[in-house]
């Protein structure tokens, strides 16, 4: 298969002006423009994340004392507990951005983040020579398949970091193979993933992926290398040797290994570096976070994942003469961590896709089709046509009242007034209101919020045993010395104490009881 960029691809000398632009427009641009509507309206929906509240009184905390937390300041359970805070950088910008523009601009934020991801993934499936209509077909499929984990989270710029990633290795590889006139400058490019390190190392833990995908291009490439010194290899694989090749070789192991030098430039030093490696195995989140469990397909809502795990492993065994062998470790590395945890989906999409686009390109013949006229405006008006309704759709749902509004169908509003002018100490919060009951209510520490690696392991395993009545729950509830519960009122702990003598509710709506000790 020839992964040469299709020779049907169109291409102009100098900028169009708008009428001329209008007129050329065709129906697979137009196809494009609607594909990222849809993304973009995907991804303004409206979300009940739980922890965007205690990110957010993050950021107001780190403007307030002008540095970054290095111990808990927000529970009374465990005050002064070690805290990496590794997303700082990403909460500190949060605030502000909610300061000057509220939910809506954190809303509108977190959509442009995840359509320039998937950018730059259709620039990679267009780049390895897949056609519009397929490019497009992959984004919309990898979108919904990565949806269950969209929102206004830190984790998006992760994503989009992925796909830079990926689209910058890719455009080393695909240029130095075929020994293009372009292939020293996207050689040289790969540096600027030096400065993303440094920023992405203090936005989101999930800069190890960004490391491990580089790594992963400096392994297979040097393999591959080494390995087209046989000659059954090389006839096999269809790959050669040149003086291109090695230079990338070299250029990727020194990028990676200035990656992971720059990453050690965090508030927490080698705390920070060492950080992303506390989830691994089994621990507090693996175990009680919903985002961490593995995909259930028996549930609509992942089978587009299916669809592209389906497609990755038909692209690897219908590539498999000329994929390199960096693209095949980070597929099945990245598959393998998708389907143990639903979270891992979206970096898995960004780095599937263009390979999949690549196995289903045909080579065609170019076809001369003669348009009428009136062609491009039809186009045009098409694609305006459908951005106008996505953004008429998707407008209200950004607004900030909007957002407070699906926030009060899911978080305790009026219960958090309430708190507020009768609070009292020792309070033993529902896990996914912390973060709300942190941000809106500063001067009540809260028990336990959506941090399970900082509360640690012991700490969660007990709490669950109290709030979900395991046998022991009562003496442990008296060893901490609640003094009040507050819960949805089908909380397990809550139906328990209503009838529990030395407890009485003192509050109630149909969101949350709160109970105090007598």
């Amino acid at each position: 298969m020839n992964v040469h960029s299709s020779s049907a691809e169109l291409t102009r000398i100098g900028p169009l002006g708008l009428r001329a632009r209008i007129a050329s427009l065709t129906l697979a641009e137009a196809g494009t423009i609607s594909t990222f509507a849809t993304v973009g309206l995907l991804a303004v929906r409206p979300t009940s994340d739980p922890d965007k509240f205690w990110h957010l009184a993050t950021g107001r905390w780190i403007w307030e004392n002008g540095r970054i937390p290095k111990t808990d300041p927000f529970s009374w359970t465990t005050p002064g507990r070690n805290w990496v805070a590794h997303e700082w950088l990403t909460e500190a910008v949060w605030f502000r951005i909610y300061q000057l523009a509220g939910w809506m601009g954190l809303a509108i934020l977190s959509a442009v983040v995840i359509m320039t991801a998937l950018l730059l993934t259709y620039r990679s499936l267009r780049s390895l020579g897949a056609s519009a209509l397929t490019s497009n077909a992959l984004i919309l499929t990898g979108a919904l398949a990565s949806l269950v984990t969209w929102g206004v989270r830190p984790q998006m710029l992760s994503f989009l970091l992925v796909a830079l990633v990926c689209r910058l290795t890719i455009q080393a590889w695909h240029t130095s193979v075929h020994n293009a006139p372009g292939a020293a400058v996207h050689r040289k490019r790969l540096w600027l993933l030096v400065p993303v390190m440094l920023l992405w190392a203090n936005a989101h833990g999930a800069y190890l992926f960004g490391i491990a995908l580089l790594g992963a291009f400096a392994v297979g490439l040097t393999l591959d290398h080494l390995l087209t010194r046989s000659t059954s290899y090389r006839n096999f694989r269809k790959l050669s040797t040149s003086h291109g090749d090695t230079q990338l070789i070299r250029t990727s192991w020194a990028v990676t290994t200035a990656c992971i030098a720059v990453t050690l430039i965090n508030p927490h030093g080698v705390a920070g570096l060492m950080y992303p490696f506390s989830y691994l195995g089994d621990n507090a989140s693996t175990r009680y976070v919903a985002e961490w469990f593995a995909p259930n397909f028996g549930e609509a809502r992942f089978w587009p994942f299916a669809v592209v795990l389906g497609l990755s492993a038909f692209a690897l065994v219908r590539l498999r003469r000329v994929i390199p062998l960096f693209a095949i470790i980070q597929i099945i590395a990245l598959a393998g961590l998708g389907l143990q945890s639903a979270r891992n989906i979206t970096p898995f999409v960004a780095v599937a896709l263009p390979w999949i686009g690549l196995s289903l390109r045909r080579n065609k013949e170019a076809r001369t089709i003669t348009k009428p006229k009136s062609a491009g405006a039809i186009h045009t008006g098409l694609a305006v046509t459908v951005v106008a309704v996505f953004a008429a759709l998707g407008a209200p749902s950004i607004q900030s009242s909007a957002v407070d509004a699906n926030d009060a169908k899911h978080f305790p509003r009026a219960a958090t007034t309430w708190i507020g002018s009768n609070p009292r100490p020792r309070m033993l919060n529902q896990y996914d209101w912390g973060g709300y009951f942190i941000l809106n209510l500063p001067e009540v520490p809260v028990s336990v919020d959506g941090r399970p690696d900082m509360y640690g392991d012991p700490f969660m395993d007990r709490y669950v045993s109290i709030w979900s009545v395991h046998n022991g729950w009562e003496r442990r509830l008296d060893e901490d010395g609640y003094e009040r519960v507050v819960g949805a009122p089908r909380a397990p702990i809550v139906r328990e104490l209503r009838s529990r003598p030395g407890w009485r509710v003192v509050y109630e709506d149909a969101q949350a009881v709160v109970l105090d000790r007598l």
